[in-house]
């Protein structure tokens, strides 16, 4: 099973292209999944264990904790 890398951006186009991206790539031992909203990824990580959160400038602070 693949560890997941979580990219979180506020906005969804991009990070959705970067997930896209390094899945494509395949040179990365993760599996990227994108996520444009802090309730959807406190969502996803409590049913699956997140190795790697990659947040955009623009996500608040506050958020990340």
């Amino acid at each position: 099973m693949r560890k997941i890398m979580a990219v979180w951006d506020a906005n969804p186009l991009y990070a959705e292209r970067l997930a896209d991206f390094a899945n494509e790539r395949g040179r990365i031992p993760f599996r990227a999944v994108a996520f444009a909203s802090a309730e959807r990824l406190k969502e996803y990580a409590g049913k699956h264990s997140v190795e790697i959160l990659l947040a955009g400038w623009e996500v608040p602070q506050e958020e990340l904790k």
